[in-house]
């Protein structure tokens, strides 16, 4: 993905991806994502994912997942990491502490 209202334009190329898997999934069934922002760096983003299926009698956590992305810059074909833009940063906030539980 490219942000393209700030200048020069940035993108956000996945540096870290993991996911723990606890239980199956089957076709239809529903799913809940919740993503949480885990750690905010001046030119990278970290994310907590967590999958609930909810078609239970309750809701039922199948998955956790991680990913890590690092803002760039787009200059002539290359890419090169730079400090996130205040105006994306300024919108972005680390969770709480107890909802990264």
């Amino acid at each position: 993905m490219v942000t393209r209202q700030v200048e020069p334009p940035v993108g956000w190329p996945r540096v870290h991806a993991s996911c723990d898997y606890k239980r199956p999934l089957h076709f239809e069934d529903e799913v809940e994502i919740h993503l949480l922002v885990t750690a905010k760096k001046s030119k990278s983003l970290s994310y907590g994912f967590r999958f609930r299926k909810l078609n239970g009698p309750e809701p039922v956590e199948v998955a956790r997942g991680a990913l890590t992305v690092v803002c760039v810059a787009h200059r002539r074909g290359q890419m090169k990491a730079t400090t996130i833009p205040k105006v994306i940063a300024e919108k972005i906030e680390v969770a709480p502490a107890s909802a990264l539980k």
